[in-house]
């Protein structure tokens, strides 16, 4: 296994960087939904604080662990968003199959 743990965003979202949209909500990034809070009703450093924890403790797919194209895919949380909870988005590793034969990767 590359990665004892299948939890925790591993790009700069909700741990580096942020997004925060016209109503005012944090997010962790703008593409993940998921990952927000409100610094209107908490204050901004207790939103930030949420969103970090969010992000550290977000399901990534189990199944890229194993993946022998994982070294070269794209590895965005968001690309996975739309699968099951812990599970990789299998529109997303066919787009990444394709592009490995069609030697874009």
């Amino acid at each position: 296994r590359r990665n004892s743990s299948n939890v925790g965003i591993r790009c700069a979202a909700g741990r580096s960087s942020f997004d925060i949209d016209w109503r005012g909500r944090l997010y962790a990034c703008s593409n993940i939904k998921s990952i927000y809070s409100d610094p209107s009703e908490i204050g901004f450093l207790a939103a930030w604080k949420d969103v970090n924890e969010k992000a550290r403790r977000y399901v990534l797919p189990i199944e890229c662990d194993e993946c022998k194209d994982y070294n070269r895919c794209i590895k965005c949380a968001a690309t996975h968003q739309d699968a099951p909870c812990g599970h990789a988005n299998p529109v997303i590793c066919e787009r990444t199959q394709r592009m490995i034969a069609e030697g874009l990767r």
